[in-house]
């Protein structure tokens, strides 16, 4: 039986959520963020624009459905991150409003992924570092779901 000279796809995978799990444990542990990644994930994307958003577009950029989107931004409302109202253009529709407390949590996510990133590839070269980047988004593009124009 011929040698593999690359990667199993298999393991790579397994690579990619066990850095995942990492990132979520320390960020879960990061004084100040106690948000999971997906949550961090959807108060930035809440932040990217001082317009409140709709849930829709929220869920759509998430590549996620309301069922899954609900509990997150019920569990960011908890917290007085977010606050919904209804759109004022269109009643069946709810828009998601970052409060001052989301927005300094936000800028604690800035930061502790910064802290993380430098952390998880202490040891890579700068042109390392550009690659797995590259590589990465490579990967994120491919899995996103078509037409939702977001990564993971």
């Amino acid at each position: 039986m011929a040698k593999r000279t690359d990667a199993d796809p298999v393991e790579i995978i397994h690579a990619i959520l066990r850095v995942r799990d990492e990132i979520q444990r320390r960020l879960m542990e990061y004084p100040g963020i106690r948000l999971t990644i997906q949550q961090a994930r959807l108060l930035w994307l809440i932040g990217e624009t001082d317009e409140p958003s709709r849930m829709s577009e929220l869920a759509t950029r998430l590549a996620a459905n309301n069922r899954t989107l609900t509990p997150m931004v019920d569990a960011l409302e908890r917290e007085g991150l977010v606050s919904r109202h209804t759109d004022p253009s269109d009643r069946r529709a709810v828009r998601v409003h970052m409060t001052a407390e989301g927005s300094s949590r936000r800028d604690a996510i800035c930061l502790a992924e910064q802290h993380l990133g430098e952390q998880l590839t202490t040891g890579l070269s700068g042109r390392e570092r550009a690659e797995l980047h590259r590589l990465l988004l490579h990967i994120a593009d491919q899995a996103a779901p078509p037409h939702s124009g977001s990564r993971l």
